[in-house]
């Protein structure tokens, strides 16, 4: 018989850098815990699989849409609730906003301790949630104010990722 897992979740340390790529990671290892909460070997195996699948599956950039923005995308496609359907349009509208996210956050990262300044910080979102509004995307306008929030969040995980050449 197997022992319990120690931290059978190690790989959700990275949610935060990319929720759409790691969140549904992260669901499933819930799953395996808690379908197989009684038998440990079979747990044991099933975290393997999980563990094989996160080194193997690597996040990749989406179509039309830029390696550095493809984090953003994949946060505001996660948050797009089920049964809801995007048009092309819509869809096409996400993936431009995105892209034309990074240069804006490349910008605002310039300054000096950027993140330690509030109303920079508070300026951004502003921006962020403004050109959510102007996507053209329906469940953009009701969601904007925390989505955004939210994509700066993402935007601070990833400030090495975003100032890298």
């Amino acid at each position: 018989m197997l022992e319990p897992p120690q931290n059978p979740g190690r790989f959700t340390v990275h949610l935060d850098e990319d929720p759409g790529f790691y969140g549904p990671l992260s669901e499933k290892l819930e799953a395996v815990i808690k379908k197989y909460k009684d038998n440990w070997d079979e747990q044991a195996k099933q975290l393997s699989l999980l563990v094989d699948e996160a080194k193997t599956k690597k996040p990749t950039a989406e179509d039309e849409v830029t390696a550095k923005a493809s984090p953003f995308y994949r946060a505001l496609v996660v948050k797009v609730p089920d049964g809801t359907k995007l048009t092309a349009a819509e869809t096409a509208n996400l993936k431009s906003l995105c892209n034309d996210l990074v240069p804006l956050f490349l910008e605002e990262l310039q300054a000096p301790g950027f993140w330690n300044n509030p109303v920079k910080v508070s300026g951004l979102q502003g921006e962020v949630t403004n050109r959510l509004l102007y996507t053209g995307v329906d469940i953009a306008l009701s969601n904007a104010e925390p989505w955004a929030r939210d994509l700066v969040m993402l935007a601070k995980a990833r400030t090495n990722d975003l100032l890298a050449p």
